[in-house]
């Protein structure tokens, strides 16, 4: 169930969680935790439903010193067909007497239920991410972008927010398209702006999408919308016969200087990026003799 409940209940416990917060507050766990100096909360896709409530609500004010939502849909449910519009709702920003709020977004969920958690900067508290490619659902369940890297850089943002009065990264949104064109990926009208590979325009580009290894679908409408899928495309040729990525060495000099600028950004940890960039150094992306191999077979 997506909120707090007690044996037979079905409603959304705010009251709960908020009793919570307030017994590590005042100091009654102080025995079991000792007495916490800052409060946060966090609520991934259903339990959001609980915890973003709350903090809009009186009983939230002022009750915690950062929460971070993580790929939302709140408050339109989730579409019983995907070919379906997407539910039109009114945009939910939190005012400041939730506190700092921090709204990490897939592009999984912007297609399923809209843009309605979108940065309009009324609100200096307040913070929305996107990453483009990505599914609601991350890695290793889908195949679409993982998030997870820029969610770690996000709680280490918002921590220094906190504790040191560092802001954090500005809000980063996709690009958007027109309200009447019709999405090529998913069929119907998504509002998300396409590159030439069909990958979302704008938002956190992670290296391989921003760089066109392939197209990453971040709702795979065959299977479960809230997985995603990949197509790759490092042997593909460019429009003018060119190879996408002539040699290794081009390739993972892109991709380094594409993840130090994120690292620059304060979206990406540098203990991440040392992995991605190992991981793109360990693949044959590039090596020319694979892909006509792979063509010849």
């Amino acid at each position: 169930h997506p909120c707090t409940q007690i044996e037979g209940g079905t409603e959304i416990g705010m009251q709960i969680i908020a009793d919570f917060a307030h017994m590590f507050k005042s100091g009654q766990f102080t025995d079991l935790v000792g007495t916490p100096s800052h409060l946060y909360s966090i609520g991934f896709s259903n339990s959001t439903w609980a915890l973003f409530p709350l903090i809009n609500d009186p009983l939230g004010e002022n009750l915690f010193d950062l929460s971070l939502i993580v790929t939302t849909g709140w408050p339109v449910p989730i579409p019983i067909d995907f070919r379906s519009p997407v539910e039109d709702a009114p945009p939910h920003v939190p005012s400041a007497a939730a506190g700092k709020v921090m709204v990490l977004l897939t592009e999984g969920d912007i297609a399923l239920w809209g843009p309605t958690l979108r940065d309009d900067a009324t609100n200096p508290l307040y913070r929305a991410y996107e990453v483009a490619g990505a599914a609601h659902i991350p890695p290793p369940f889908s195949s679409a972008v993982n998030w997870t890297p820029v969610l770690r850089a996000l709680f280490v943002a918002g921590d220094q927010w906190v504790t040191e009065g560092v802001e954090p990264p500005a809000s980063i949104a996709m690009e958007s398209a027109n309200a009447d064109v019709v999405d090529p990926v998913y069929g119907r009208v998504t509002g998300i702006a396409r590159d030439e590979d069909l990958n979302a325009l704008g938002g956190i580009r992670l290296p391989d999408l921003a760089l066109g290894r392939g197209q990453f679908i971040a709702v795979d409408t065959e299977t479960l919308v809230l997985l995603g899928t990949f197509i790759e495309q490092k042997c593909a040729l460019m429009a003018d016969g060119s190879p996408r990525f002539p040699t290794h060495e081009a390739y993972v000099d892109a991709f380094t200087a594409h993840t130090e600028a994120l690292v620059a950004e304060r979206l990406l940890l540098p203990s991440d990026a040392e992995r991605l960039i190992e991981e793109a150094m360990s693949s044959d992306v590039g090596v020319q003799e694979n892909c006509a191999t792979s063509a010849s077979e």
